[in-house]
């Protein structure tokens, strides 16, 4: 099975690597697939990775990242391991309070709404999918583990992170960017929450454990996870028509 992955930090451009399709992930990072395809992407440098499937992060206040949004970041039958190829991101340069606001990019209000409702409408996933705290789980041990306090759900965070999800999954497309053109940042802006630190997201993932250990074992979108100081995260889940999931986290910098 082979997958793909991206990773991107806030303000940053995503790179991406591509696999035979089986899974696909992305990941953008701070300033931080399996049955079916996975993949998983990030935007600082491009490994391969020989366990587990795909994904990507990115991070605030960066420059270009594939699909790793740091502190500024997908599903389908149920197969737990395969080979993904990963690409990186930035690193982010500040903590969250002196990351700089991005400028030059249009608020997300002036942005056009990406449609969400296309032929390959995404099958729905429940506000309270257990799967999302089970990320949320997951990642708060391996925070714990490495000497950072843990995260809180920030339900602003966890709206955009459910959006972004769907909308991927209805162009069946795994990438830190929007249909519309946003970014990670734009789109936790338009939830309403200020400080955004950074985005992971994963495609063809069956299980949040199968999901974290991609992205852990990915550098792009472990050190977003690992970010000690990122305060608050959001989780997203949603799947495409054919039943792949599609996976976001994004990470913030105050509760």
């Amino acid at each position: 099975m082979h997958g793909r992955t991206e990773r991107r930090a806030s303000g940053g451009r995503a790179q991406r690597h591509s696999a035979p399709e089986r899974f696909t992930g992305r990941h953008r990072g701070p300033g931080r697939l399996l049955p079916g395809p996975v993949g998983l992407a990030t935007a600082v440098t491009l490994l391969l990775v020989m366990l587990g499937v795909g994904a990507a992060v990115m991070p605030i206040g960066l420059a270009s990242s594939p699909e790793a949004a740091p502190a500024d970041p997908t599903t389908a039958p149920a197969e737990p391991e395969g080979i993904g190829i990963l690409g990186n991101a930035p690193t982010p340069s500040a903590t969250p309070s002196l990351r700089p606001t991005p400028s030059g990019r249009a608020t997300p209000s002036s942005r056009p709404t990406p449609s969400r409702t296309p032929s390959k409408a995404p099958k729905e996933v429940s506000k309270a999918d257990s799967r999302e705290e089970q990320v949320v789980e997951i990642v708060n041990q391996e925070r714990v583990a490495n000497g950072c306090g843990t995260v809180s759900i920030n339900t602003k965070l966890a709206e955009a992170a459910r959006l972004h999800s769907e909308d991927q999954a209805v162009h069946d497309k795994m990438s830190h960017d929007g249909s519309d053109g946003s970014s990670f940042v734009d789109r936790a802006r338009e939830a309403g929450y200020a400080n955004p630190m950074s985005e992971n997201v994963a495609m063809g993932y069956a299980t949040p454990g199968a999901v974290m250990d991609g992205w852990m074992n990915s550098q792009g979108h472990r050190t977003n996870i690992l970010n000690c100081d990122a305060k608050a995260i959001g989780v997203g889940i949603a799947a495409n028509s054919a039943g792949r999931l599609y996976w976001t986290q994004v990470f913030g910098a105050v509760v």
